[in-house]
Protein backbone atom coordinates (compact mmCIF):
# COMPACT_ATOMS: atom_id res chain seq x y z
CA UNK A 1 0.00 0.00 0.00
CA UNK A 2 1.18 3.39 -0.70
CA UNK A 3 1.48 5.97 1.72
CA UNK A 4 -1.16 8.22 -0.32
CA UNK A 5 -3.53 5.28 -0.46
CA UNK A 6 -3.02 4.50 3.12
CA UNK A 7 -4.16 8.75 4.08
CA UNK A 8 -7.39 7.88 1.49
CA UNK A 9 -8.38 4.67 3.42
CA UNK A 10 -7.77 6.32 6.95
CA UNK A 11 -9.88 9.37 5.82
CA UNK A 12 -12.54 7.60 5.04
CA UNK A 13 -12.32 5.65 7.71
CA UNK A 14 -12.26 8.42 9.82
CA UNK A 15 -15.25 10.00 8.23
CA UNK A 16 -17.44 7.08 7.85
CA UNK A 17 -16.88 6.49 11.68
CA UNK A 18 -17.93 10.36 11.86
CA UNK A 19 -20.88 9.14 10.27
CA UNK A 20 -21.80 6.55 11.79
CA UNK A 21 -21.47 4.23 8.89
CA UNK A 22 -19.79 1.18 11.46
CA UNK A 23 -19.40 -1.31 8.83
CA UNK A 24 -17.47 0.81 5.99
CA UNK A 25 -15.58 2.31 8.93
CA UNK A 26 -14.38 -0.73 10.10
CA UNK A 27 -13.54 -1.79 6.36
CA UNK A 28 -11.43 0.88 5.92
CA UNK A 29 -9.52 0.95 9.47
CA UNK A 30 -8.88 -2.83 9.00
CA UNK A 31 -6.85 -2.45 6.07
CA UNK A 32 -4.83 1.02 7.70
CA UNK A 33 -4.14 -1.73 10.57
CA UNK A 34 -2.82 -4.37 8.37
CA UNK A 35 -0.38 -1.61 6.87
CA UNK A 36 0.83 0.53 10.14
CA UNK A 37 -0.18 -0.64 12.80
CA UNK A 38 -0.84 2.03 15.56
CA UNK A 39 -2.82 2.91 18.58
CA UNK A 40 -4.62 5.47 17.25
CA UNK A 41 -5.95 3.10 14.33
CA UNK A 42 -6.48 0.19 16.91
CA UNK A 43 -9.26 2.60 18.98
CA UNK A 44 -11.00 4.19 15.88
CA UNK A 45 -11.51 0.56 14.88
CA UNK A 46 -12.45 -0.36 17.87
CA UNK A 47 -14.88 2.10 17.97
CA UNK A 48 -16.03 1.00 14.79
CA UNK A 49 -16.42 -2.66 15.64
CA UNK A 50 -18.28 -1.53 18.95
CA UNK A 51 -20.54 0.42 16.27
CA UNK A 52 -21.45 -2.73 14.67
CA UNK A 53 -21.63 -4.64 17.61
CA UNK A 54 -18.93 -6.62 17.18
CA UNK A 55 -17.74 -6.81 20.80
CA UNK A 56 -15.60 -9.85 21.66
CA UNK A 57 -13.59 -9.00 18.32
CA UNK A 58 -13.33 -5.25 19.56
CA UNK A 59 -12.42 -6.35 22.93
CA UNK A 60 -9.64 -8.38 21.70
CA UNK A 61 -8.18 -5.89 19.51
CA UNK A 62 -7.51 -3.75 22.13
CA UNK A 63 -5.45 -5.92 23.95
CA UNK A 64 -2.88 -5.28 21.47
CA UNK A 65 -2.65 -1.81 23.37
CA UNK A 66 -4.47 -2.06 26.88
CA UNK A 67 -2.09 0.02 28.62
CA UNK A 68 -3.38 3.23 26.43
CA UNK A 69 -7.15 1.81 27.06
CA UNK A 70 -6.11 1.68 30.91
CA UNK A 71 -4.95 5.06 31.18
CA UNK A 72 -7.95 7.18 30.16
CA UNK A 73 -11.11 7.13 31.62
CA UNK A 74 -13.34 7.75 28.63
CA UNK A 75 -11.40 4.66 27.14
CA UNK A 76 -11.40 2.63 29.68
CA UNK A 77 -15.13 2.54 30.47
CA UNK A 78 -15.45 1.56 26.60
CA UNK A 79 -13.40 -1.16 26.95
CA UNK A 80 -15.20 -2.90 29.31
CA UNK A 81 -18.37 -1.95 28.14
CA UNK A 82 -17.25 -3.86 25.04
CA UNK A 83 -15.83 -6.51 27.66
CA UNK A 84 -19.07 -6.70 29.27
CA UNK A 85 -21.25 -7.15 25.68
CA UNK A 86 -19.21 -9.95 25.20
CA UNK A 87 -19.82 -11.74 28.33
CA UNK A 88 -16.05 -11.47 29.52
CA UNK A 89 -16.74 -10.44 33.28
CA UNK A 90 -13.97 -12.14 34.71
CA UNK A 91 -11.53 -11.00 31.87
CA UNK A 92 -12.61 -7.59 33.02
CA UNK A 93 -12.54 -8.11 36.58
CA UNK A 94 -9.01 -9.14 36.54
CA UNK A 95 -8.18 -6.28 34.52
CA UNK A 96 -9.81 -3.85 36.97
CA UNK A 97 -8.22 -5.93 39.71
CA UNK A 98 -4.47 -5.17 38.46
CA UNK A 99 -5.09 -2.13 37.83
CA UNK A 100 -6.83 -0.79 41.12
CA UNK A 101 -3.79 0.22 42.99
CA UNK A 102 -2.72 2.89 40.63
CA UNK A 103 -6.74 4.39 40.53
CA UNK A 104 -8.30 7.09 43.26
CA UNK A 105 -11.00 5.85 45.37
CA UNK A 106 -13.29 7.29 42.95
CA UNK A 107 -12.01 5.96 40.41
CA UNK A 108 -12.29 2.39 41.66
CA UNK A 109 -16.16 2.76 42.57
CA UNK A 110 -16.86 4.02 39.64
CA UNK A 111 -15.43 1.42 37.58
CA UNK A 112 -16.42 -1.56 40.00
CA UNK A 113 -20.19 0.43 40.26
CA UNK A 114 -20.20 0.06 37.06
CA UNK A 115 -18.77 -4.04 36.31
CA UNK A 116 -21.55 -5.27 39.12
CA UNK A 117 -24.09 -3.24 37.00
CA UNK A 118 -23.43 -4.66 33.52
CA UNK A 119 -23.33 -8.10 35.48
CA UNK A 120 -26.67 -6.97 36.82
CA UNK A 121 -27.94 -6.36 33.75
CA UNK A 122 -26.63 -9.96 32.02
CA UNK A 123 -28.29 -11.83 34.56
CA UNK A 124 -31.79 -9.79 33.86
CA UNK A 125 -31.82 -10.14 30.07
CA UNK A 126 -30.27 -13.41 29.65
CA UNK A 127 -31.32 -15.81 32.59
CA UNK A 128 -31.41 -18.93 30.46
CA UNK A 129 -28.25 -18.76 29.54
CA UNK A 130 -26.90 -17.19 33.28
CA UNK A 131 -28.53 -20.53 35.00
CA UNK A 132 -27.10 -22.77 32.10
CA UNK A 133 -23.55 -21.70 32.24
CA UNK A 134 -23.60 -21.72 36.22
CA UNK A 135 -25.22 -25.74 35.78
CA UNK A 136 -22.38 -26.75 33.27
CA UNK A 137 -19.02 -25.53 35.20
CA UNK A 138 -20.56 -27.32 38.33
CA UNK A 139 -20.89 -30.17 36.83
CA UNK A 140 -18.02 -29.75 34.19
CA UNK A 141 -16.29 -33.00 35.34
CA UNK A 142 -19.31 -34.71 33.68
CA UNK A 143 -18.20 -33.46 30.06
CA UNK A 144 -15.37 -35.14 28.03
CA UNK A 145 -12.21 -33.27 28.05
CA UNK A 146 -12.91 -31.55 24.54
CA UNK A 147 -16.18 -30.00 26.25
CA UNK A 148 -14.68 -29.29 29.62
CA UNK A 149 -12.29 -26.49 27.38
CA UNK A 150 -15.20 -25.23 26.20
CA UNK A 151 -16.95 -24.43 29.60
CA UNK A 152 -13.83 -23.23 31.13
CA UNK A 153 -14.14 -21.23 28.58
CA UNK A 154 -17.96 -20.17 28.73
CA UNK A 155 -17.35 -19.62 32.69
CA UNK A 156 -16.15 -16.23 32.43
CA UNK A 157 -19.20 -14.71 30.93
CA UNK A 158 -20.59 -15.51 34.76
CA UNK A 159 -20.25 -13.05 37.37
CA UNK A 160 -17.39 -12.65 39.61
CA UNK A 161 -20.09 -13.83 42.63
CA UNK A 162 -21.48 -16.97 40.48
CA UNK A 163 -17.99 -17.41 39.11
CA UNK A 164 -16.30 -17.78 42.57
CA UNK A 165 -19.23 -20.04 44.10
CA UNK A 166 -18.94 -22.45 41.30
CA UNK A 167 -15.35 -22.82 39.87
CA UNK A 168 -15.63 -24.34 44.01
CA UNK A 169 -17.23 -27.69 42.64
CA UNK A 170 -14.84 -27.46 39.78
CA UNK A 171 -11.59 -27.62 41.63
CA UNK A 172 -13.07 -30.51 43.71
CA UNK A 173 -13.66 -32.26 41.13
CA UNK A 174 -11.23 -35.05 40.37
CA UNK A 175 -12.81 -35.48 37.15
CA UNK A 176 -11.80 -31.96 35.66
CA UNK A 177 -8.97 -31.95 33.87
CA UNK A 178 -5.87 -30.91 35.76
CA UNK A 179 -4.69 -28.18 33.27
CA UNK A 180 -8.16 -26.29 33.83
CA UNK A 181 -7.97 -26.54 37.60
CA UNK A 182 -4.70 -24.48 37.16
CA UNK A 183 -6.38 -21.92 34.79
CA UNK A 184 -8.89 -21.63 37.41
CA UNK A 185 -6.59 -21.02 40.22
CA UNK A 186 -4.73 -18.26 38.04
CA UNK A 187 -7.86 -16.12 37.35
CA UNK A 188 -8.53 -16.73 41.36
CA UNK A 189 -4.73 -15.15 42.21
CA UNK A 190 -5.32 -12.74 39.90
CA UNK A 191 -8.31 -11.65 41.27
CA UNK A 192 -6.93 -11.90 44.83
CA UNK A 193 -9.44 -14.39 46.16
CA UNK A 194 -8.58 -15.07 49.76
CA UNK A 195 -11.81 -17.39 50.05
CA UNK A 196 -9.99 -20.93 50.64
CA UNK A 197 -10.98 -23.82 48.13
CA UNK A 198 -10.82 -27.29 48.53
CA UNK A 199 -8.77 -28.87 45.52
CA UNK A 200 -8.14 -31.77 43.84
CA UNK A 201 -4.61 -32.79 43.05
CA UNK A 202 -2.80 -35.69 40.67
CA UNK A 203 -2.22 -37.91 43.44
CA UNK A 204 -6.50 -37.88 44.22
CA UNK A 205 -5.57 -35.96 47.46
CA UNK A 206 -7.67 -32.86 48.62
CA UNK A 207 -6.17 -29.87 49.71
CA UNK A 208 -6.96 -26.34 51.06
CA UNK A 209 -6.04 -23.61 48.84
CA UNK A 210 -5.95 -19.79 49.31
CA UNK A 211 -5.22 -18.20 45.88
CA UNK A 212 -4.28 -14.78 46.58
CA UNK A 213 -1.30 -16.63 48.59
CA UNK A 214 -0.20 -18.81 45.29
CA UNK A 215 2.48 -18.04 43.27
CA UNK A 216 2.94 -16.68 39.63
CA UNK A 217 4.14 -20.10 37.92
CA UNK A 218 6.34 -18.55 35.46
CA UNK A 219 7.85 -16.23 37.72
CA UNK A 220 9.72 -19.60 40.28
CA UNK A 221 13.37 -20.50 40.02
CA UNK A 222 12.42 -23.59 38.98
CA UNK A 223 10.59 -23.05 35.75
CA UNK A 224 13.75 -20.61 34.82
CA UNK A 225 16.25 -23.30 35.61
CA UNK A 226 14.27 -25.58 33.57
CA UNK A 227 13.73 -23.20 30.72
CA UNK A 228 17.27 -21.85 30.70
CA UNK A 229 18.42 -25.38 30.55
CA UNK A 230 16.51 -26.83 28.39
CA UNK A 231 16.97 -24.37 25.20
CA UNK A 232 20.48 -23.73 25.92
CA UNK A 233 20.88 -27.60 25.01
CA UNK A 234 19.51 -27.84 22.15
CA UNK A 235 22.30 -29.71 19.82
CA UNK A 236 19.68 -31.70 18.33
CA UNK A 237 17.37 -28.69 17.26
CA UNK A 238 14.64 -29.98 20.27
CA UNK A 239 15.38 -28.16 22.96
CA UNK A 240 12.47 -25.37 22.52
CA UNK A 241 10.00 -28.68 21.93
CA UNK A 242 11.03 -30.48 25.32
CA UNK A 243 11.29 -26.99 27.43
CA UNK A 244 7.24 -26.63 26.00
CA UNK A 245 6.94 -30.86 26.93
CA UNK A 246 8.31 -29.86 30.23
CA UNK A 247 6.74 -26.72 31.12
CA UNK A 248 3.20 -28.28 30.32
CA UNK A 249 3.82 -30.81 32.45
CA UNK A 250 5.19 -28.20 35.35
CA UNK A 251 2.08 -26.75 35.17
CA UNK A 252 -0.05 -30.15 35.79
CA UNK A 253 1.86 -29.82 39.01
CA UNK A 254 1.01 -26.13 39.96
CA UNK A 255 0.84 -24.64 42.58
CA UNK A 256 2.99 -28.14 44.35
CA UNK A 257 5.29 -28.20 41.78
CA UNK A 258 8.29 -25.86 43.36
CA UNK A 259 7.84 -28.33 46.56
CA UNK A 260 7.25 -31.87 44.18
CA UNK A 261 10.36 -31.21 41.95
CA UNK A 262 13.45 -30.18 42.06
CA UNK A 263 16.02 -28.85 38.95
CA UNK A 264 17.95 -32.72 38.64
CA UNK A 265 18.53 -35.44 36.12
CA UNK A 266 15.71 -37.50 37.83
CA UNK A 267 13.13 -35.15 37.14
CA UNK A 268 14.40 -33.90 33.62
CA UNK A 269 13.36 -37.70 32.62
CA UNK A 270 10.29 -38.00 34.55
CA UNK A 271 9.16 -34.95 32.93
CA UNK A 272 10.31 -35.48 29.83
CA UNK A 273 8.71 -39.64 30.39
CA UNK A 274 12.12 -40.90 30.03
CA UNK A 275 11.65 -44.23 32.05
CA UNK A 276 14.51 -46.14 32.10
CA UNK A 277 16.78 -45.34 34.86
CA UNK A 278 13.45 -44.28 37.32
CA UNK A 279 12.51 -45.47 40.56
CA UNK A 280 9.36 -47.13 40.90
CA UNK A 281 7.99 -43.93 42.65
CA UNK A 282 8.96 -41.84 39.80
CA UNK A 283 7.64 -43.79 37.36
CA UNK A 284 4.25 -43.50 39.03
CA UNK A 285 5.06 -39.29 38.75
CA UNK A 286 5.93 -40.02 35.11
CA UNK A 287 2.82 -41.67 34.06
CA UNK A 288 0.54 -39.58 35.76
CA UNK A 289 2.29 -36.45 34.16
CA UNK A 290 2.17 -38.26 30.54
CA UNK A 291 -1.75 -39.89 30.73
CA UNK A 292 -3.06 -36.32 31.76
CA UNK A 293 -1.24 -34.54 29.02
CA UNK A 294 -2.12 -37.19 26.45
CA UNK A 295 -6.29 -37.16 27.81
CA UNK A 296 -5.47 -33.44 27.08
CA UNK A 297 -4.32 -33.14 23.45
CA UNK A 298 -6.64 -36.03 22.13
Amino acid sequence: MEKLEYQQLFSTGTLALTAKEFGRAAAALESCYAFKTNFRTNYLLFLAMCGQKKFAAAFTLAQEYLREYISDNERFEKLLFAGAQAQKFIEIRKICTAVAPYMSTTENKHFFTLLARQEAEFVKQQPVLYHKLKKEVVYCGSFDIFNQRTVWRKSHALPLADYLITVGFLLKDPNVHQLIKVNVLDDLRTLKVADEYELSFLDHKLYKIQPNKLHLFASSKLYQAFETSLLECNQDGLGQKRWEEVRLKLSLLYPFETQLVSFSKSWQQILLYEKEHLTAAEKLWANRLESSLTAWNI
